[in-house]
């Protein structure tokens, strides 16, 4: 979605239009983010209404769009109808579709340092005293919108942004450096940009140069005695976990949830999921619909205080994570062991590289 946005931008920048809308029928097979480029058109079509020229080719273009979108995608008028549910669809409780303020109540320094990279830019284009164009106005306050309301979206306002901007630094920033094209005004942009970023970055920097799994929020441990003692089923999983599960346990173990979402899954299995997580009144029909044989979730999820003893065995706990399995056969051998395998509990953090 990053390149495509990108790619969306250079055409209309120089006016090839006529490859546009085989760039959306392209962008829609690869990412749900085509959303974003149908709404850079838009912006592009309603800000020039008054030209009457300018809003009927930006009216073809939209209309054009989405019939290579429809008919370039195996699914045909079903994709769009899907973009539409999944973009108002929430998802509270994803921490890349939270609010910028919401994140920052949480995650306080990453939260500022968010805002400073988002409003930066944007203090640049407000003080310019150059005559902004309506479609530049709509485009840095949609995506700016956008970045607060979620901040998966921060990345997208950031190349709207350094599009924009390039056009009206040269009146804030005075360079001894000649500006003959759009190629150095977007370079002196990403100078100064880049600079903010990397000042933000020197305050943590191992934190964004390493990748690190969490002993303390992933069940690493609780992972590992599932290889060890040589478990393996269908497992309901926390969401959060779904993905990490997949990497270490498939195909052995089949999860019911994962970050995928709605991509993956059906609403009929987030909805009960979502009863079981949240402890309400259906929390086990996933249980007993699914044939779900082994549960591995956060110690303090409430449904598995009401589990069914007689259906449920507790085979492995720690300060994260509760591992129980189905008394069925398959796990006879594991069930009847009065003291199980415990591999060599990992203490730290895993960092990577």
């Amino acid at each position: 979605t990053y390149l495509f946005l990108l790619l969306l931008l250079i055409l209309i920048d120089k006016s090839l239009y006529y490859f546009i809308p085989f760039l959306m029928g392209f962008w829609g097979n690869f990412h749900g983010g085509v959303a974003a480029g149908f709404l850079v058109l838009f912006i592009y079509l309603i800000s020039s209404f008054r030209q009457k020229k300018e809003f009927i080719r930006y009216l073809l273009i939209f209309f054009f769009s989405l019939i290579f979108l429809v008919i370039l995608n195996p699914y045909f008028l079903k994709y769009p109808v899907y973009l539409y549910y999944a973009l108002i669809m929430e998802r509270k409780e994803i921490t890349e579709w939270q609010s910028l303020f919401v994140f920052t109540s949480q995650y306080f320094l990453s939260g500022i340092f968010y805002i400073i990279l988002v409003l930066f830019p944007f203090f640049i284009f407000i003080i310019s005293k150059k005559k902004k164009k309506i479609s530049d106005i709509l485009l840095t306050l949609t995506f700016l919108f956008f970045a607060f309301k979620h901040i998966r979206h921060i990345a997208l306002y950031g190349i709207i942004i350094a599009y924009v901007v390039s056009k009206y630094i040269d009146t804030v920033f005075k360079f001894k450096i000649r500006i003959e094209d759009m190629g150095l005004r977007i370079k002196k942009f990403l100078i100064l940009y880049l600079t903010v970023l990397i000042m933000i970055l020197l305050f943590n920097l191992s934190k964004y140069m390493t990748l690190k799994v969490d002993i303390k929020f992933f069940p690493v441990n609780a992972m590992k005695f599932i290889k060890h003692n040589n478990i393996k089923g269908n497992i309901l999983t926390s969401f959060n976990w779904g993905e990490y599960l997949i990497f270490h346990l498939y195909p052995d173990c089949k999860v019911a949830v994962d970050g995928r979402y709605e991509t993956v899954y059906p609403d009929s299995i987030m909805e009960i999921y979502g009863d079981f997580a949240n402890n309400k009144e259906n929390r086990y029909k996933i249980l007993n619909n699914y044939n779900v044989e082994i549960i591995l979730v956060p110690r303090d999820f409430e449904s598995i205080k009401y589990l069914d003893k007689e259906q449920w065995k507790l085979v492995y706990e720690d300060d994260v994570a509760v591992l129980y399995l189905r008394k069925v056969p398959k796990f006879k051998n594991i069930l009847e062991k009065k003291q199980f395998n415990f591999p060599d509990r990992i203490k730290e953090d895993i960092v990577f590289p």
